[in-house]
């Protein structure tokens, strides 16, 4: 009888120290080659000290973990950004409009002819080229168009010679004829046909003229005079009187 509680109590006694401890970590290690599980102490320092046995059948498995525990608190929900659209920039402000130009500046004034050139230039128009249109008509040659620049060009020569009679081809003059005379149309018709065409008293048009018209000229042979103002290659005349000196330019 003794032995037979004796017998319980050691059963129950081995029972308590065989049943596996289902708290603390497990370290538990299969092993390929023996088909069996190795217990011992845990590696991870998180393990407990104590191991658990196992059986080394495979078909023994040990319990799951149980499942984490829920989440306390939701994840709150991100408040959405409202959309925001910037205003347009404000368009850029527009170019001045660009300065007139400036007005061009007046052209100066021509130099005011000399008091000489004033008192002597005939006119432009009339005056002595129409004595020098009218025996060119007579002598059946074209018009000769009267040329300012011409005109100056004379009158510079003669002022230059201080009224001797000294040949002086300016810029644009061709050629020159000069001749003493009062300044005047009537002086100016005495030196025309007088003193250079009557040169050459057999030219058409002056049909005897020159008898009269050539008294108190001298000639001596020159017919250079009457040969410029007859010829074809000049177009244009320029006049001029100063010391009763006349001078008239062509080109």
């Amino acid at each position: 009888m003794r032995s037979a509680v004796a017998f319980a109590v050691a059963a129950l006694a081995g029972s308590a120290f065989a049943a596996p401890q289902l708290y603390g970590n497990v370290n538990v290690v299969e092993d390929p080659d023996h088909d069996q599980l190795h217990f011992g102490p845990s590696s991870d320092p998180r393990a407990n000290s104590r191991g658990c046995l196992r059986s080394s059948s495979r078909n023994h498995r040990l319990p799951s973990p149980p499942p984490p525990p829920a989440p306390t608190s939701s994840t709150p929900t991100p408040t959405p950004t409202p959309d925001f659209t910037p205003a347009p920039a404000p368009p850029p402000p527009a170019p001045p409009a660009p300065a007139p130009p400036a007005p061009p500046a007046p052209a100066p004034a021509p130099p005011a002819p000399t008091a000489t050139e004033a008192a002597k230039a005939p006119p432009s128009s009339g005056g002595y080229i129409d004595i020098v249109i009218e025996w060119r008509a007579k002598m059946g040659l074209p018009a000769l168009e009267i040329d300012l620049r011409l005109q100056a060009n004379a009158l510079t020569t003669i002022q230059h010679s201080g009224g001797a009679m000294k040949h002086e081809l300016n810029p644009g003059t061709m050629a020159q004829v000069m001749a003493p005379g009062e300044c005047t149309l009537e002086g100016f018709g005495g030196c025309y046909l007088g003193g250079w065409l009557c040169e050459k008293p057999q030219l058409k048009g002056l049909d005897g003229v020159c008898h009269k018209a050539s008294k108190g000229w001298e000639y001596n042979g020159q017919t250079d005079h009457a040969e410029i103002l007859v010829s074809t290659n000049y177009g244009k005349i320029g006049c001029s009187c100063d010391f009763n000196m006349w001078a008239c330019d062509l080109a």
